[in-house]
């Protein structure tokens, strides 16, 4: 006997093929926007970062993707960093400035930021209150209002003793801005030495940021620091996690080699010279860290 299958059967069936198309085209375009904030995120453009991730969060909803509560806890997550730092922007504040813990008479953030933070951490401690990386923020959010921790709530304040030393050693007092070293950036390395043969300790910093430049600081002796990066030849030397020193031509220079940290990245070196530091060498590389050793015996700096 034939099989006979009616056209609304075909239709119903290709209604379902359709629908399930336009749930991995949307899946997959929601992946790439997160993928976009996040990217945004870490370029410092929160703003836009928080646009691309309530979109998200709306047309999931909207359209109903099929997706794991987990995926939602995430998406606040990243939601509440970006308004975090939403605020941290337009208080006008320096990153530099920012201490922790804040006290009360710390706040430096504006209150639309935090305050939207603090909903989506809250609202992910309800349904997941184990979450301890969920919690830290939210306890740094209040402190941003200066409320913490007295309106943070009870079953998820951190207490002030968490972050109370063993010994009374003060707090430190930020003088980068200063001392002419407020260089922001990623995380990066930095080298301390007497580069220029002054008798003066100098600083030479780099950051993992793509676009961002190897820094050189020339100590001036009066507890200031003037930016000789130029001068110094390391001008448009960019990216590195990792940043040593060593005399790797044995002519009593410090020579400087510069690395990063993810597979199949970079690692340079730098040589002094009269007139500056000179790019000599360049490899690309697996591996993540580099260390500086004389393992041969004999008087060279090796780097394996």
């Amino acid at each position: 006997m034939p099989l006979v299958v009616s056209n609304a059967k075909l239709f119903q069936c290709n209604e379902m093929k359709n629908t399930r198309t336009l749930e991995i085209k949307l899946n997959e375009q929601m992946q790439l926007r997160v993928k976009i904030a996040t990217e945004l995120l870490q370029g410092g453009m929160a703003q836009e970062a928080v646009a691309q991730l309530e979109y998200v969060y709306a047309e999931i909803k909207k359209k109903k993707v099929p997706v794991k509560e987990s995926y939602f806890r995430n998406l606040r997550d990243l939601l509440g960093i970006a308004y975090l730092r939403v605020g941290g922007e337009k208080s006008g504040v320096p990153p530099h400035d920012w201490v922790f813990p804040m006290g009360p008479g710390e706040a430096t953030s504006l209150p639309a930021g935090p305050r939207k933070a603090i909903e989506l951490y809250e609202s992910n401690l309800k349904g997941a209150p184990d979450e301890l990386a969920t919690r830290w923020l939210l306890n740094i959010a209040y402190m941003t209002l200066g409320e913490y921790p007295d309106k943070v709530p009870a079953a998820w304040r951190i207490p002030p003793t968490a972050f109370a030393s063993e010994y009374a050693i003060g707090r430190f007092v930020d003088i980068a801005a200063a001392a002419g070293v407020d260089a922001v950036g990623h995380a990066g390395g930095s080298v301390v030495d007497d580069f220029d043969g002054d008798g003066l300790l100098d600083i030479v910093a780099s950051s993992r940021g793509l676009t961002d430049p190897l820094r050189f600081f020339r100590n001036e002796g009066d507890g200031t620091f003037d930016e000789w990066t130029e001068r110094a030849g390391l001008r448009g030397q960019l990216g590195g996690l990792n940043l040593a020193h060593a005399d790797y031509d044995n002519d009593g220079d410090a020579d400087l080699f510069q690395g990063n940290d993810a597979a199949t990245i970079f690692t340079r070196t730098h040589v002094q010279q009269a007139s500056g530091f000179k790019w000599v060498t360049q490899a690309y590389h697996r591996e993540r860290n580099s260390l500086l050793n004389k393992f041969s015996g004999d008087s060279n700096t090796n780097i394996p």
